[in-house]
């Protein structure tokens, strides 16, 4: 079985049926979107993590767990090819900030 995790799984809100995004949840969001995939891939299943990783640090917890747990880690980087707009309204400038700690350039 497959399961599909991201952070943006946090603000989701069923009881309304909206999506509610605040940056001040942000460290509970990732923080649960870490532990849904330990606690999957203990009971055998696979994890796709949907996320933005704006560091190495970040990645490297997934690293971790995926060593711990003796699977294989698989990284793609995606691109923004399109102008929609920013569904987080977090703006260019925090755009722009999180593409300098990035440490690939595309």
């Amino acid at each position: 079985k497959t399961q599909i995790v991201e952070a943006d799984d946090y603000f989701h809100n069923i009881e309304v049926g909206k999506y509610l995004y605040s940056a001040a949840l942000l460290p509970q969001a990732y923080q649960e979107c870490f532990d849904a995939p330990a606690q999957f891939l203990f009971q055998g299943d696979s994890v796709v993590v949907s996320n933005v990783f704006d560091t190495e640090e970040e990645v490297l917890r997934y690293e971790t767990l995926a060593r711990l747990k003796n699977v294989k880690l698989v990284s793609l980087i995606v691109e923004r090819r399109h102008e929609n707009p920013d569904v987080h309204g977090i703006g260019d400038e925090a755009i722009a900030k999180m593409a300098i700690g990035f440490p690939i350039k595309l």
